[in-house]
């Protein structure tokens, strides 16, 4: 099943690379989803710094399927192209406040992780949640690629994350707690 996993991602990959020189929107058939990265940026000649979000992938999805299946596939390719393959399960998509749509996802620590490195780096969320540079990076990828903000077709409202199955709380280096809404 893990092999599956990895494979849906990347296939997707290959498909949009090769669609790429053609033409750079996506046809009748297909949703185009973007993968967000923070980039470190200067301004006024190095006085002024930046984390910038840019796009790092774009993702071709059947423009036909679900709503779930759609973010199943892009929770599954940041997975895969991001974090080593750690778990970022849906655990529903709530339609109950005020009609908005709300993700919940959760974060999940491999079977085998006990406590911070018992694993090795960057092998758990903890590792990814760590450093100025790397937790905001981090930030950028979970949040602004799942809320999608450009994306103008049918898509999720806001956004919760749990950690371990509880609220994610706060950590030094990212800000993830709480209700992310898309607008």
């Amino acid at each position: 099943m893990s092999i599956i996993k990895f494979l849906i991602p990347v296939l997707i990959f290959f498909i949009f690379d090769s669609c790429r020189n053609s033409e750079d929107s996506p046809n009748q058939n297909f949703d185009l989803l973007s993968i967000y990265v923070s980039r470190d940026t200067t301004f006024d000649k190095g006085q002024t710094f930046s984390s910038i979000k840019v796009v790092d992938k774009k993702l071709l999805v059947p423009a036909e399927i679900s709503l779930q299946n759609k973010i199943k596939i892009l929770l599954d390719s940041m997975s895969s192209f991001y974090f080593h393959g750690l778990s970022i399960e849906i655990i529903s998509i709530d339609s109950s406040i005020n009609n908005q749509k709300i993700l919940i996802i959760n974060l999940k620590e491999k079977p085998n992780f006990r406590i911070p490195e018992s694993l090795g780096s960057y092998q758990t969320w903890y590792d990814y949640f760590q450093g100025s540079t790397g937790g905001m990076n981090t930030e950028t990828i979970l949040k602004e690629s799942i809320l999608q903000r450009e994306y103008n077709r049918e898509w999720i409202d806001g956004l919760r994350i749990l950690y371990q199955g509880d609220s994610i709380g706060v950590w030094d280096h990212i800000n993830l707690d709480g209700l992310l809404l898309r607008n």
